[in-house]
């Protein structure tokens, strides 16, 4: 009974913190992570950067192949990036085709390195049902005034919204 009861606490865990669709952490974990990196990095003087991803052009996605095809694309940016990102950085899925990845240890430099491997590849595959797919990104490396859980996300936010808005390679 030990185990069993175990084995329910670990899957209601995984379910409170695990996006339903496509197995990645969810906007609930996402938080709680970013506050202790945050605190990591302080303490160890560590870079941490994160990188905010917006599917271009998400709601045309899902008007022309509808939900069924937003979230296989959706399974499938998520099974790419996982493959993309590096042992220790976590990712995020979060609401209207947005990913948010939390890349410790990494300064200024090596986010622009991944941010641009990370739409390359997106950009040079042919994903299942829906084609090409391109992406925006907003990239940050944590600034020593940024102590608190929603400094990061507020000033990600701003670059991705920069980037939308130019329409080129992602800001850092």
């Amino acid at each position: 009974y030990t185990w069993h009861y175990d084995h329910m606490a670990q899957s209601a865990e995984d379910l409170a913190t695990t996006d339903p669709v496509t197995g990645a952490h969810n906007a609930r974990f996402l938080d709680e992570t970013l506050q202790k990196e945050i605190s990591r990095a302080i303490v160890t003087g560590h870079c941490l950067s994160v990188i905010t991803l917006s599917i271009d052009y998400a709601d045309e996605v899902e008007d022309l192949h509808g939900k069924d095809g937003t979230q296989q694309l959706l399974k499938d940016l998520t099974q790419h990036l996982f493959g993309v990102i590096r042992a220790g950085d976590t990712l995020y899925t979060l609401e209207n085709g947005q990913f948010y990845l939390i890349l410790p240890f990494t300064p200024e430099e090596g986010v622009r390195v991944i941010a641009e491997r990370i739409r390359r590849t997106i950009a040079e595959q042919r994903w299942p049902f829906i084609g090409k797919v391109t992406v925006s990104m907003g990239c940050i490396t944590r600034a020593s005034a940024d102590r608190l859980t929603q400094d990061l996300p507020r000033r990600v936010r701003a670059a991705l919204h920069e980037a939308q808005t130019q329409g080129t390679a992602p800001p850092t």
